[in-house]
């Protein structure tokens, strides 16, 4: 669970916009995903792999 993002390919018209939240739901309630797993998955993971601490971004 370490290794993986959710994307947004925003604005481009194949991306799931306006509707992403409700995907990402979809997606994390069908996964079986519990709220850690959860928040590495649509931002802690991101977070540190591209070092956004640095930049003030962390919760």
């Amino acid at each position: 669970m370490d290794q993986i993002c959710f994307e947004v390919d925003f604005p481009h018209a194949d991306t799931t916009y306006p509707h992403t939240l409700e995907v990402a739901t979809r997606i994390c309630t069908n996964a079986g995903l519990d709220d850690g797993e959860i928040y590495k998955f649509m931002r802690g993971n991101a977070i540190e792999a591209f070092g956004l601490h640095r930049f003030g971004i962390t919760n």
